[in-house]
């Protein structure tokens, strides 16, 4: 990774709305399509790591990435150019994708980091470029290898790969030796067994498989009692135990785990009652009628999404009882003649409070003297905008009618100001501005210039937090009040 001097956050926008404009004037793209890649208010983001502890408990490495950005880009072309996608747009898509992969920086404390190598995980572009690598390795090394015909089978799940193989241990080390001379930055990793294998959540034996749990697996089942839509946790039992009756082939071994599936769900509080019923349910079911799919016959209904909450319920039943005014007044819209699809996205959780991504700046606490209240006036205040500027002002107004008026040249894109201009430039919500008092100059009992006073202790707290621009939001002041 390489450390950057500063934000580059506009600047990346500017040089993807260049690439997507050209594709706009080539009429490869359309307006909708243009409006998705450019987003007027791009995110920020940051750097975290999602741990294997699987691999190794204590020195657990992070997730697999493609670690070679021109390997990563000769493949897409190579599958690009084998493909009925025209050469303009074979050519935009490895734009698009070279930007992301060498635009791909990240917020860290409070420096921006560009990464030089990797995908990002969290890029939507990351498991099809990944997969696309490992085709077009495949097709250049795997299967033109001497070791093929050894290969009774191979299955690829991006990077996760089953082998049945039917030469001897030596020749597949050999092999395995093989795969890692191709590319030094791949690492292949083989665990192989005459008798077992593991792939995923399944170990498989000789002729059968069974259920596979990791040493470091722990029961993180929904609580019961968890605020989420009962029917979601009611079909939870039943949706398990039928996981287990599709996975293991030896009946010998069926009772054994539906029961540890039972007791992990009754360790959670669910009903006994409602617990055994789905087990014995489950126990009834043929193996060979789990595996079968089901065709499902999809109707249309119209989706009605909102953010789950304790409320959610009442308004489900208000929405039933009074849907038959539209399929009554509406009887031509096919859509209406069925109920609406309720579907819910998740609320703001505790975890959301207790975890976060980013730490926020890493300067040392400041302790604050003094009790604030809205009404206070002859005080210093400090403005926080989400990108960690800071911004120092002082008011001899009550504090509340200061920040509502900072709140206004917002509102009115004053732009001649640094706060209004940032928060607008930036893309930031009046609801994001975070403010608090942190001193204040108290009445003197002999009387002098407060004013002064109170521009004094502003400038002190400027140096002490350094918010003077471009470090922060702090543009204009006069170092002349310093002189006593």
């Amino acid at each position: 990774m390489s450390k950057l001097t500063g934000d580059p956050t506009m600047r990346f926008q500017k040089e993807l709305q260049l690439i997507v404009n050209e594709a706009m004037t080539e009429s490869l793209i359309e307006s909708k399509l243009s409006d998705y890649l450019v987003t007027d208010c791009p995110v920020k983001p940051l750097i975290y790591i999602l741990p294997k502890i699987h691999k190794d408990y204590l020195n657990p490495p992070g997730r697999p990435i493609v670690s070679e950005h021109e390997k990563g880009l000769a493949a897409v072309d190579v599958v690009l150019s084998g493909s009925d996608v025209g050469p303009g747009r074979a050519r935009l898509v490895l734009q698009l994708l070279e930007f992301i992969l060498r635009r791909n920086y990240f917020l860290f404390g409070d420096d921006y980091y560009l990464q030089l190598r990797g995908t990002a995980m969290g890029s939507n572009v990351a498991p099809t470029h990944a997969n696309i690598y490992m085709a077009v390795l495949e097709d250049q090394y795997v299967y033109a290898s001497r070791f093929w015909p050894l290969v009774r089978a191979w299955w690829r799940y991006i990077d996760d790969i089953f082998v049945v193989w039917e030469g001897q241990i030596g020749e597949l080390l050999e092999f395995h030796h093989e795969l890692n001379s191709i590319y030094p930055e791949l690492d292949f990793t083989v665990v192989y067994s005459r008798e077992r294998v593991q792939f995923l959540d399944t170990m498989g034996l000789l002729y059968k498989l069974i259920f596979f749990a990791k040493s470091t697996d722990r029961n993180s089942l929904l609580q019961f009692n968890s605020h989420h839509p009962k029917k979601m946790v009611q079909s939870l039992p039943w949706s398990q135990m039928l996981r287990v009756r599709k996975i293991i082939t030896d009946d010998s071994l069926l009772d054994i785990r539906l029961e540890e599936m039972c007791n992990k769900f009754l360790d959670r509080g669910y009903p006994y009652a409602s617990v055994e019923e789905q087990k014995n349910r489950a126990r009834a079911t043929l193996r060979s009628d789990v595996r079968k799919k089901n065709v499902k016959v999809r109707e249309k209904h119209i989706p009605f999404v909102s953010t789950y909450n304790t409320a959610s319920g009442f308004m489900r039943n208000i929405i039933l009882k009074h849907w038959h005014i539209l399929q009554q007044g509406l009887p031509r819209i096919d859509e209406f003649t069925r109920p609406p699809l309720l579907s819910y996205k998740r609320g703001y959780n505790l975890k959301d409070k207790l975890v976060k991504s980013d730490v926020g700046p890493t300067s040392k606490k400041i302790f604050i003297k003094g009790r604030y209240t809205c009404t206070s006036s002859f005080v210093i205040y400090l403005i926080t905008c989400p990108c960690g500027l800071t911004y120092v002002g002082e008011t001899t107004m009550q504090i509340k009618a200061c920040i509502s008026k900072h709140k206004s040249t917002i509102r009115t894109k004053m732009m001649d100001l640094p706060i209004p201009k940032h928060f607008i430039e930036s893309c930031h919500a009046i609801s994001q501005l975070r403010f608090r008092v942190i001193d204040n100059v108290p009445p003197l009992r002999r009387g002098s210039d407060m004013v002064k006073l109170l521009k004094q202790k502003e400038l002190g707290w400027i140096s002490k937090l350094g918010s003077r621009h471009p470090g922060g939001l702090n543009v204009d002041y006069n170092l002349q009040l310093c002189a006593r």
